[in-house]
């Protein structure tokens, strides 16, 4: 009877921030263009086969949680439901800081450096 957390035991920082920030509503209406022209572009690049559209439908996205903390949270909880894996293919910078940290726990500390 009890459902399953829908967030993971292993808190990962959120994709797209939700914190609350001023932007001007020139801003966000020049992010909701860019957006839609980003959308345009990955639906076009889908129907013709000379680049995928899958770089423009993320950049569509990302600017869409830039403009609209309703679109973030959305993202946000979408993103949340993926494995592990693939939550930290989308932070290359954290993934790199986690295996600086794992490599430095890992060695001894008088063990020479390997080659």
């Amino acid at each position: 009877m009890n459902e399953p957390p829908t967030q993971p035991t292993d808190e990962l920082p959120d994709l797209l921030s939700e914190e609350p920030t001023e932007r001007g509503l020139v801003v966000r209406v020049g992010l909701m263009v860019a957006t839609a022209v980003l959308f345009i572009l990955a639906i076009v690049f889908w129907l013709i086969p000379v680049l995928t559209g899958i770089p423009f439908w993320i950049l569509g996205f990302v600017t869409l949680g830039m403009a609209s903390r309703r679109a973030a949270r959305w993202i946000n909880a979408r993103e949340r439901r993926l494995p592990r894996k693939l939550r930290l293919a989308l932070r290359p910078r954290l993934r790199r800081e986690l295996r600086e940290r794992e490599g430095s726990t890992s060695e001894p500390p008088d063990a020479p450096p390997a080659r």
